[in-house]
């Protein structure tokens, strides 16, 4: 009987929270105009808009000011909504019985996902700064679903026009978020691309090096390539001397030579080899302390027939070894003469990098 009065009084507990929660809910507030409901919803994902009408929904929200913060924070946790009871309703799934189970009322859908996602993206490219990013961020950073945890963190690690935020963060704020990577980071097997956002996201922090060191390399054998390049890149960036140790540049380079061949049918998998093999010829240019290994991989990725690795691989070249120029300058001339866009993004290389050498002309230097 007492067993059974306690599963009793958990179920009635739960229904009263229930019922609170209901009569607590938030009356809509009135922004400039319309309800804050309405302005969150005509938020469209960016992606899906043409370039015009991007500059204008984001002026819009600049033009509201730091009010704008705090509309998208509240739209941002109403689009939550049911978060905690779902989270709740898991972990009880599994400790109760299939029969007190079925007793409990069924957490809501989490129909406010698109919405997260939208909000984050626009966060994305207004002007970030900690003060009023950091709060929506770290709801973003604990919420339910891995694709809004991957967007949070992104926010830390891209930039339209200037270095990453996670540069830029107070030390309070590092902390603050970095419980939250270091969750993430251990998310392998569910999604490999959670783990690695959260990884490099890590790379930021040497002053955490004695702890991430070993996550790094222990990733390093995880059977995901993505995860693998990332863990190595991530452990190039804040100990070279390890990443040395353990080779990871060679973690990289075979990434990079993976790219699917030029006849290979446009399948999903194919697409996702070929984008893996691009970002693997960006990140090698992060290894300049191994500028004889990098180059010779960089060089043969300029004849790979996909444009996006030889762009990539050309990029590299130019951002990363310009010093080594002569080393690889016959194979981006030879680059030069493809007939797409990597053709051309050589040639644009070349120029560059043979302004450094002032004492002879351009077409001089071009034609050898």
């Amino acid at each position: 009987m007492k067993g059974l009065r306690k599963w009793l009084l958990l179920v009635a507990s739960i229904a009263v929270l229930a019922a609170a929660s209901l009569l607590l809910l938030k009356r809509d507030r009135m922004f400039h105009g319309q309800t804050e409901t309405a302005w969150i919803e005509s938020i469209s994902d960016r992606r899906s808009l043409p370039k015009d009408k991007q500059e204008e929904q984001l002026k819009r929200w600049q033009d509201f000011g730091p009010e704008a913060y705090a509309v998208l924070y509240r739209g941002f946790d109403t689009a939550r909504h049911g978060c905690t009871r779902r989270k709740f309703h898991q972990q009880l799934s599994n400790l109760l019985p299939a029969a007190i189970l079925r007793l409990l009322p069924k957490p809501p859908r989490d129909d406010g996902r698109r919405t997260r996602l939208r909000i984050l993206d626009l966060l994305s490219a207004l002007q970030r700064d900690e003060q009023h990013v950091l709060p929506i961020a770290l709801l973003a950073l604990r919420d339910e679903s891995p694709t809004v945890r991957v967007r949070a963190i992104n926010l830390f690690l891209r930039s339209f026009d200037g270095p990453p935020l996670l540069t830029s963060l107070s030390p309070a704020g590092k902390n603050a978020v970095l419980p939250y990577f270091l969750s993430d980071s251990r998310n392998t097997a569910k999604m490999p691309s959670l783990a690695c956002s959260a990884i490099s996201a890590l790379s930021f922090y040497p002053e955490q090096a004695p702890a991430v060191i070993p996550l790094f390399k222990s990733a390093l054998k995880d059977p995901s390539p993505e995860l693998r390049m990332a863990a190595a890149t991530a452990l190039n960036r804040i100990d070279e001397a390890t990443a040395r140790n353990v080779d990871a540049i060679a973690v990289v380079i075979r990434v990079l030579e993976s790219a699917a061949p030029a006849d290979s049918p446009k399948y999903a998998f194919v697409a996702h080899q070929s984008a893996l093999s691009a970002q693997a010829a960006f990140h090698l240019r992060q290894f300049a302390h191994q500028p004889d290994r990098a180059i010779d991989a960089l060089i043969s990725a300029l004849q790979s027939p996909d444009v996006n690795v030889a762009c990539n691989a050309i990029w590299s070249l130019q951002f990363g070894f310009g010093e080594h120029v002569n080393k690889f300058k016959p194979a981006l001339r030879q680059a030069a003469s493809r007939n797409d866009g990597a053709g051309q993004h050589a040639w644009t290389a070349l120029v560059s990098l043979e302004t450094r050498e002032p004492s002879r002309s351009h077409t001089e230097t071009l034609l050898q």
